[in-house]
């Protein structure tokens, strides 16, 4: 019987494993992924009206963002910038969208990085 123990407990752990180098860590699966998007119309800081019925036809990338979402949201910004500089022309579109942050931190956060996309606060927070 105890020789059947130690080669029983390995066959478990050898199946997690092997299950955890097939899943990609980075990848998170939606069902919303490729699906429209609901309409929305956003106040963006500045006080201008975003809404998806304007963007209709473009690309468009919708980022959830925080002031206090470090490092990911920091490292993200200057990204998101730059290929909102180089596209802009090209039918594509940045909007940020600031959640659970205080609307002084927020505004701070895009003129740290001197964000010139379209950025609003979440109205449900």
């Amino acid at each position: 019987m105890w020789r059947w123990l130690i080669p029983l407990s390995v066959v478990p752990v050898l199946g997690l494993l092997a299950y955890g180098f097939r899943v990609n860590p980075h990848d998170i699966p939606s069902p919303l992924v490729g699906r429209p998007a609901a309409p929305f119309v956003l106040r963006t800081f500045d006080g201008r009206d975003v809404s998806l019925e304007r963007l209709r036809g473009r690309v468009v990338v919708l980022n959830f963002w925080a002031s206090w979402c470090y490092p990911a949201c920091y490292e993200e910004a200057p990204a998101l910038e730059r290929s909102w500089r180089a596209y802009r022309d090209r039918e594509v579109s940045v909007v940020g969208v600031a959640i659970q942050d205080q609307p002084d931190a927020a505004r701070k956060f895009i003129a740290d990085f001197s964000l010139s996309f379209p950025n609003a606060p979440d109205p449900d927070g």
